[in-house]
């Protein structure tokens, strides 16, 4: 792969008579192309061979290199002198990836400065919430009585749709973003458990399916139930009051939505960490 040409004056003088002046010199994978009259001089050190190329032609260069391993070329403060330290490489990374390592720490700054996120809390409303850095979840476990237990898993968001849904198109006010929740419940140590999929909207809870599992996550049937959107008014009323005596709510709702927009906060900036770390090595 071509690793730069460079060239030191072009002036007026034509494409085709330039490439005249110029003689072409191969070293194993390195493809050399200098100008006429170049003395090349070879010195030995103990990591290896460095060659020099000295020109009479100071304002006439053109350095043409096909190297896999290429570091650097140079020219010497002299201007009449190329020169390939490959004995004295550097580490510094190419310019691409340094413009990249600044506008990521520039980033990371704007974003740590003007958009930090807070201590998330660990509890709500009778629920223990559980976050890991790096997941796109969360859990909250809870007990509704003595022998009852709830556990939520909240995915971040995974959605949106236009408000109002006719709209053409949105803006930023206009969406509403969407979150997947899986409310499990279970009594004592049966083994068996009611799950609700639902869908957590910026100001309302809405239940999807309802399923009845073994705690070993096998269906009891093969039957699913259908959508609660299909079943008569009251019964669907009544799953909803069913959850919401046990907090899983609209309020609810709108905190995992607070908690969420937090969480994507520092997810971004983590993430851009690790961005960043991956170019410095």
């Amino acid at each position: 792969m071509v690793g730069f040409l460079h060239t030191c004056s072009w002036r007026k003088v034509p494409l085709l008579s330039l490439f005249r002046q110029y003689q072409s010199c191969y070293f194993r994978q390195q493809i050399l192309v200098l100008p006429c009259n170049t003395t090349i001089t070879t010195t030995t050190t103990g990591t290896g061979s460095i060659r020099n190329f000295t020109t009479d032609k100071p304002k006439l260069g053109m350095l043409l290199v096909r190297s896999a391993n290429l570091q650097r070329y140079c020219h010497s403060s002299g201007g009449n002198k190329i020169e390939t330290p490959a004995a004295a490489a550097t580490n510094s990374p190419p310019p691409f990836e340094s413009n990249i390592l600044r506008l990521l720490a520039a980033h990371i700054h704007h974003r740590s400065l003007y958009h930090p996120p807070h201590q998330p809390v660990t509890e709500y409303n009778g629920f223990t919430v559980e976050d890991r850095p790096g997941e796109q979840w969360i859990t909250l476990r809870g007990k509704s009585t003595e022998d009852e237990h709830i556990k939520i898993e909240a995915t971040m968001f995974d959605g949106s749709v236009c408000s109002p849904p006719s709209a053409a198109e949105c803006s930023g006010e206009d969406v509403r973003l969407h979150i997947s929740l899986l409310v499990d419940i279970w009594k004592g140590d049966g083994n068996e458990l009611l799950e609700l999929v639902c869908s957590a909207w910026p100001d309302s809870l809405e239940i999807q399916k309802v399923y009845i599992f073994r705690r070993d996550n096998s269906p009891i049937g093969p039957y699913m139930g259908p959508n609660v959107r299909g079943l008569k008014l009251a019964l669907a009323s009544g799953l909803y009051e069913f959850l919401r005596t046990r907090g899983v709510n609209d309020d609810l709702s709108l905190f995992l939505h607070e908690y969420m927009m937090n969480k994507d906060k520092g997810e971004l900036i983590n993430w851009l960490g690790k961005v960043k770390k991956f170019f410095e090595t």
